[in-house]
């Protein structure tokens, strides 16, 4: 399966998808996308994680499940 670049457009990510990243620490976390915006040229995620975090990371730097 091919997945388009996920730092080329936010629409990769909509609302209530499940996407995954690494942590500082080479943990891999889960999460759900709560919405998404774009900051000086930059799309963001705004993601709770399954542990009940939540946070803004660049979109580049997230999958999708």
């Amino acid at each position: 399966m091919r997945h388009a670049d996920p730092g080329s457009s936010s629409g990769t990510f909509i609302p209530g998808s499940r996407v995954f990243f690494w942590t500082d620490r080479g943990q891999i976390a889960y999460g759900t996308t709560k919405s998404t915006s774009v900051s000086t040229g930059t799309h963001l995620l705004h993601i709770e994680t399954d542990d009940g975090r939540n946070l803004s990371l660049p979109a580049a730097g997230v999958l999708p499940v």
